[in-house]
């Protein structure tokens, strides 16, 4: 069992650096293990994945509408050593996808009416945290991580209000989905706070992430069941007054 005085890290996978195709692989490799461990916890499955060629996992990894934040444990107690991704080892994963335009986002479930909110939509999924590591606040990590991202990129993209004598609002809107009977996963969330806000279908879940057509035919039928859970988080930035 691991010690709780691991000294994580956080690794967010490059769009582009000469070690991708041995960053992919790393990644590949604790993904298919993750699927095979805990299918029930996850919307895709090993079948489905296995499949995918090197080209497939690093287009995946590198798609410029997806984050990937990897948490790193490294193979040393020494403090001072900078932990090279490829030599720790990979405890946990989160993606985040974003920003979602308005009426992707809610083809899922319809918010609240946003006209005078500026408001950037993400959606979570495929976190993992290795067996071993359970307990010790590494989806915490990966969780602020990924808020961090979506904060960074709204606060970028809405610096001040646009209108005058007004507070114009700006909002970080984030999604999340759990597999039926998945309650542990879902009190994590919910400790976030995110709550329940609509029920969806495995091949819904797919379609976010543009994996749709990777559902098994023979299957298909059972993966249209609308019994998992739809969550949402909404953050609202500080407001900026224009005088």
């Amino acid at each position: 069992m691991a010690k709780p005085h691991h000294r994580y890290t956080i690794f967010q996978f490059p769009k582009s650096s000469p070690e991708l195709p041995a960053l992919a692989r790393k990644y590949k490799a604790v993904r298919l293990s993750a699927l095979r461990q805990t299918p029930e916890v996850y919307f895709s499955s090993y079948n489905i994945e296995s499949v995918f060629s090197d080209i497939d996992w690093i287009e995946r990894l590198t798609d410029p509408k997806v984050d990937v934040f990897i948490c790193l444990a490294p193979n040393t107690t020494a403090d001072d050593r900078v932990v090279e991704p490829l030599e720790a080892e990979w405890v946990g994963a989160l993606t985040l996808k974003g920003p979602i335009s308005r009426e992707d986002f809610e083809a899922l479930s319809k918010g609240p009416d946003t006209s005078a909110v500026h408001e950037t939509r993400w959606q979570l999924y495929n976190l993992y945290t290795a067996p071993d590591h359970r307990g010790l606040g590494i989806a915490s990590v990966l969780f602020r991580a990924s808020m961090d991202r979506a904060h960074s990129y709204t606060e970028t993209k809405f610096p001040v209000a646009v209108s005058e004598n007004a507070s114009v609002k700006r909002r970080v809107r984030v999604r999340g989905m759990v597999r039926e009977n998945q309650t542990g996963l879902l009190k994590t969330y919910q400790r976030y706070g995110f709550v329940e806000v609509a029920k969806c279908s495995r091949v819904e879940v797919l379609s976010t992430i543009g994996d749709a057509t990777l559902v098994p035919v023979e299957e298909v039928e059972k993966w249209h069941d609308k019994c998992n859970a739809v969550i949402e988080l909404v953050v609202e930035l500080p407001t900026r007054q224009v005088m």
